[in-house]
């Protein structure tokens, strides 16, 4: 029985899920359609729209263009006068054969059918070609509101006799006398053949469609008139009307000057979507309209091929239920099977479990099972016990309080019950058990199910863990008299602290004294740095007014050294060369070393003031750049310049500014030994830079700080040469005389850049 609600479940179940599917299926499809469908509509619509819009703009220039002719054509001069003179003295050949030839110009030169004159009372008098004096009524009626208005106009699409002749347009252009009133005396009418330009034009269509078109149409009293020519029909242009009644043809939308994308019939009677658009400054409007059943061509096949679809989706879905059902049914028998099998399996192991497992008949409140565990701990026999009540073996237990028990079970109140009591065997021996009361049925008879632990281990367990605690009880209590001890310990060692804090007042007191002694040998050390700063500026004093007597003698030693090197006054053997070079260099050396110092004096001594004038501090840096390339060259160096097609104008002292750049530039080649030295000038709002990046072995970064001062070298490495250490010092002090500064930023073994800021224009110390 089970069986077969299982199989009729699993099969509604799976007719269920079929059922989902397909018309999950069906709704996908349904989605799929329609936003295609909708996709599709708006493509067409947007395409029409844009269509209709882009030709829209082009009609409009091109009617502009014809009224510009003809304005050009109305300020000709002495065209009024000439006009005139043709049409009061008729019998001046002369006159009138000017006025033709004239025409015959314009005509020829604007590409217009054909140019007349025509008077005020609409005939034509002259034109470029011959041509009949019949003037349409369209042309007579425009050329009255011209020479009524002054302007140019355009006469809309006429004939100039039946349906048979072909349909053209014409710029009527108001001629004005050249007397004082300056009144129109006649127009000239520029005839304007559509079929060159305009109607081809308005036929083109992007792209390759079978039934879409662009027509031009216009307001005729009650009608809309299709004014071009259409793609479908023989009719000729500006012959086919629509009553404005009908106002399911997009042409009548277009004639009453809506804008918009419809559906509705076209001058076929076939439905069609089109979108219209007023031409601006006109009397016309464009409808851009394509056949229905040419939209829906690809919604249609695509609605085909949905359908076969589905059909087929569906189709392998049912048989795959079908075939499903079966092995269920198949599946379904064997699973009936096993479970016999585990039910039996089940029975066994319950029966055979050591614990004690009892059922009790609700209404008798006798035992109706009970398993082996509970025969053998209990000692009776399952004949004996189906004989007992639960309470022949719970001494604690009567029958109203088992009914009581039972009874929240019963009134729904409770899904389980669990309580502690005794069990008592055969024998008479008692053990504590925790039993586990819940409700089953069977056949709609109410059982109590009864699962009894026996908790003689746990009891024992609890018992010991209540020793445990009274005895760690019992040691706090002994911790605690412990601690009270040690606080009368130390409330002891607290008195002896406040002795000993007495003392440190004491202490405290010589502090002070000495920290007044202290304060009186710092002031005394000031006064010793005062005057060592005095000093220091007498010694400035000294070199700054030294700086020739000490210059002129090594120069006279390098001189003289240049003279014996060169072989002026005399050869010299090898070593006496070398001995000679290294005095030569030795002066050198001790040259730069004077100079920087006695620059330095200058400026610590304030005798070196800056003089400002106008120069190009890009250039400056590229020559200082230049001076050293044969050094750099020598060391295999790169020497690369940046930002320095742009001038940097400034307001400075070029010759420091030559010696900054030419001590930051050969410090850069003197401590990289393989690389490039790059040289960037770069302009700010009100100051220049110029930085000099190497690739060198860098500075460390606890001789940052010390990098400007005086006699200072970090970095240095044996296989350089020795500096005199004042190069950095006396660069800092040079940009900060001349208003600017000199940072620099390193990485030890990467390289460092050092940067030159300088004011656009110097402003000496003290102004404003």
């Amino acid at each position: 029985m089970q069986s077969r609600e299982a199989t009729g479940r699993t099969r509604r179940l799976l007719l269920t899920l079929y059922a989902i599917l397909a018309a999950a299926l069906i709704a996908f499809g349904v989605f799929s359609y329609t936003s295609y469908e909708a996709s599709l509509n708006e493509q067409v619509h947007e395409r029409l729209a844009a269509i209709a819009s882009l030709k829209t703009t082009e009609i409009s220039a091109w009617r502009a263009e014809r009224i510009g002719d003809g304005e050009l054509l109305q300020r000709t001069p002495r065209l009024g006068g000439l006009v005139e003179r043709a049409l009061s003295e008729p019998d001046q050949a002369a006159a009138r054969e000017e006025l033709i030839h004239w025409l015959q110009q314009v005509q020829k030169a604007n590409d217009y059918s054909q140019v007349s004159l025509v008077d005020a009372t609409g005939k034509r008098v002259l034109s470029a070609s011959p041509e009949g004096e019949v003037v349409d009524e369209g042309l007579t009626r425009e050329a009255a509101e011209a020479m009524a208005t002054g302007k140019v106009t355009i006469a809309d699409f006429h004939r100039d006799g039946s349906l048979e002749t072909p349909v053209h347009l014409s710029v009527a252009v108001p001629i004005v006398s050249e007397a004082a009133d300056g009144k129109p005396i006649a127009v000239i009418a520029m005839r304007v053949d559509p079929t060159v330009f305009l109607f081809p034009y308005i036929q083109q269509w992007p792209g390759n469609s079978p039934t879409a078109e662009t027509v031009l149409v216009g307001r005729v009293g009650d009608d809309a008139l299709f004014l071009s020519q259409l793609r479908h029909g023989a009719a000729p242009a500006a012959s086919i009307k629509v009553p404005l009644t009908a106002t399911d043809v997009p042409a009548v939308q277009a004639a009453l000057g809506r804008t918009g994308v419809m559906t509705g019939v076209d001058y076929q009677g076939v439905p069609v979507v089109a979108a219209t658009k007023p031409v601006p400054d006109s009397p016309w409007a464009i409808v851009a309209r394509m056949d229905v059943a040419e939209v829906y061509t690809p919604v249609r096949a695509r609605l085909r091929l949905t359908i076969v679809a589905e059909v087929i989706i569906l189709g392998a879905g049912l048989l795959g239920v079908l075939h499903v059902l079966g092995l269920q049914s198949v599946r379904l028998d064997r699973e009936r099977l096993d479970d016999e099998a585990k039910h039996a399996w089940l029975a066994t192991a319950v029966d055979s479990s050591l614990s004690e497992v009892y059922v009790v008949d609700v209404d008798k409140l006798v035992f109706e099972y009970v398993n082996r565990g509970a025969l053998l701990n209990i000692g009776y026999s399952s004949e004996e016990m189906s004989a007992m009540s639960p309470v022949d073996i719970l001494p604690e237990l009567t029958d109203e309080s088992l009914v009581a028990a039972v009874r929240p079970l019963l009134s729904g109140e409770q899904e389980r019950t669990t309580f502690k009591t005794t069990h008592r065997r055969k024998d008479g021996s008692e053990y504590p058990v925790e039993a586990h009361l819940q409700l089953a049925s069977r056949e709609d008879k109410q059982l109590l199910l009864v699962n009894v632990h026996d908790i003689t281990e746990r009891r024992t367990a609890e018992a010991k863990l209540l020793e445990h605690q009274e005895h760690l009880e019992a040691e706090v209590a002994e911790r605690t008299q412990e601690l009270a001890a040690t606080n009368e310990e130390l409330a002891t060692t607290n008195e002896e602290l406040a002795a000993m804090n007495e003392e440190y007042e004491a202490s405290n007191e010589e502090l002070r004294s000495l920290n007044a002694e202290a304060i009186e040998a710092a002031r005394e050390t000031e006064r010793l740095n005062a005057a060592l700063a005095k000093a220091d500026n007498a010694k400035s004093d000294f070199l700054a007014s030294m700086s020739h007597e000490l210059r002129t003698p090594l120069n006279s030693v390098i001189g003289f050294s240049d003279v014996m090197l060169k072989g002026l006054a005399g050869g010299l053997n090898e070593e006496q060369h070398r001995q000679m070079e290294m005095i030569n260099n030795s002066g050198r050396h001790l040259l730069l070393l004077i100079n920087d110092v006695l620059d330095l004096s200058k400026i610590e001594a304030g005798r070196m003031e800056p003089t400002p004038e106008s120069f190009d501090l890009a250039t400056e840096a590229v020559r200082a750049l230049e001076s050293l390339r044969p050094q750099a060259d020598k060391s295999g160096l790169r020497l690369e310049a940046a930002g320095t097609e742009a001038s940097c104008e400034i307001v400075s002292d070029c010759r420091m500014v030559r010696q900054i750049l030419f001590n930051l530039i050969s410090n850069a080649v003197k401590f990289t030994a393989a690389g490039s030295v790059s040289v960037e000038v770069v302009e700010r709002s009100d100051s220049c830079e110029v930085q000099v990046t190497d690739t060198g072995i860098g500075i460390a970064g606890e001789d940052m700080a010390r990098i400007f001062d005086a006699f200072t070298q970090v970095g240095m490495r044996n296989d350089h040469p020795d500096g005199t250490g004042l190069g950095l010092a006396v660069s800092s002090r040079l940009a900060q005389l001349l208003g600017g500064d000199l940072t620099v930023q390193s990485t030890l073994g990467e390289g460092s850049t050092f940067t030159l800021t300088l004011p656009k224009e110097h402003k000496p110390s003290g102004a404003s």
